[in-house]
């Protein structure tokens, strides 16, 4: 029984004189970096490191009692090393990381570190400015912080989910504390007896009201005055707004001229009416493309114009573009002009020009809009009678168009 009271003496001696501390690991010196914010990342702030040789011996604690202890060292061992076990260490010892202050984290992403400007870039541009990073091995942890309260980090981790990563999660790091060395006290200055200025008379007393208010409107005026710096959002290109399609119709002249000593049995009708659809795609906000189909009729013929373009509008209230056409042109006769012998019935031609345009919005996706549209093409017909020959030559048409545009 005597002994067994000296070893319960000489235990409680030896536990006061030690705190209680979980020993997780060893490691090289060069490769402890990563261990330790392993740890801090699961929550552990309290480590205690010795120094062996090359080797770094990891510990966490003190703890207060030995049952807390083995509360934790049920988690540590799932979650970062096995064999870990409980141990005491002397009080004298003091862990280097209680200058390190815990504070709360979001983080989005791992990356190469070839992508950090690109990254850090798109963060800036969904209001973001306070970006910290941590290098590990080839790769760049990204953190947004620190925050003050947990709180608004979860407020925060809300819109980084939907904005930038949905793996996004709320972190503990610890960072070292700016010590402020304390500013010295001013020495107590002895009062001066002063002579007693003249009270000052109204007029002067108004003057001086005056120049305060003046200042206090300067100052303010230079508040308001001053750009708030805002944040440039990355524009979204919505397929939405990128494609269109138009319907319209109008009227025109065509270029008709009559070569020969024939006379026709009716004057020729030279005024069209078109109808046609525009199938187009924005390049940019400015240019866009087209591909288009017209049909010009006359009591007389018909003309299938199947085409491209490439416009530039300009950003004014009534947004007038200009464009370049390229493409076919086929013409029928409905009515030959003569009851004589005709060389044929149909001709295609090439057909280039240019059109001029403005529209105006009704909507978010339907606009009006009106053409100006000069074509040039060459058809040309031989007419025959019994005694003279004559030719019809066709160059173009112009036409002006009012239509509507629906984006989709």
């Amino acid at each position: 029984m005597k002994t067994l009271l000296l070893f319960w003496l000489l235990s409680l001696i030896v536990l006061d004189a030690k705190e209680i501390y979980i020993k997780t690991m060893t490691l090289k010196q060069n490769s402890s970096k990563e261990a330790l914010q392993r740890l801090k990342e699961h929550g552990y702030s309290n480590i205690y490191t010795i120094k062996y040789k090359n080797y770094l011996r990891v510990y966490i604690g003190p703890f207060k009692d030995i049952s807390s202890a083995k509360k934790s060292l049920k988690e540590i061992k799932q979650n970062i090393a096995k064999d870990a076990f409980i141990t005491t260490l002397h009080r004298e010892k003091k862990s280097p990381h209680k200058t390190l202050k815990t504070l709360p984290y979001i983080k989005i992403t791992t990356i190469k570190q070839k992508y950090k400007d690109k990254t850090i870039k798109r963060i800036k541009e969904h209001g973001y400015n306070n970006i910290y990073t941590i290098k590990y091995k080839d790769m760049l942890r990204v953190y947004i912080g620190p925050y003050t309260r947990v709180t608004r980090a979860k407020s925060d981790l809300y819109r980084v989910k939907k904005e930038l990563a949905k793996d996004a999660f709320i972190t503990n790091l610890e960072i070292k504390e700016k010590t402020v060395e304390p500013k010295p006290k001013p020495k107590p200055q002895l009062p001066i007896n002063e002579p007693k200025k003249a009270p000052k008379s109204k007029p002067q007393r108004e003057k001086q009201v005056k120049k305060e208010k003046q200042k206090i409107i300067k100052k303010t005026k230079k508040v308001f005055q001053k750009k708030i710096p805002q944040i440039k959002k990355r524009r979204v290109q919505d397929t939405n707004e990128e494609f269109f399609i138009t319907l319209y119709a109008g009227g025109g002249i065509l270029a008709i001229s009559k070569e020969g000593d024939i006379s026709l049995d009716r004057e020729l009708d030279e005024n069209p009416l078109t109808y046609g659809v525009d199938f187009g795609y924005y390049l940019s906000k400015n240019s866009f493309i087209t591909l288009s189909y017209q049909y010009s009729t006359t009591q007389d013929l018909y003309i299938h114009n199947l085409y491209a373009s490439l416009n530039y509008q300009f950003d004014t209230t009534l947004s007038p573009y200009i464009g370049l056409i390229g493409g076919v042109n086929m013409l029928t006769w409905q009515n030959y002009p003569l009851d004589s012998i005709a060389s044929m019935d149909s001709s295609n031609s090439y057909l280039i020009g240019g059109v001029l345009g403005s529209e105006i919005k009704l909507s978010k996706n339907i606009s009006l809009f009106c053409t100006y549209k000069y074509l040039l093409s060459d058809h040309t017909f031989n007419l025959i009678s019994t005694t003279n020959t004559a030719t019809i030559k066709i160059e173009g048409e112009q036409t002006l168009n009012l239509g509507f545009k629906f984006r989709f």
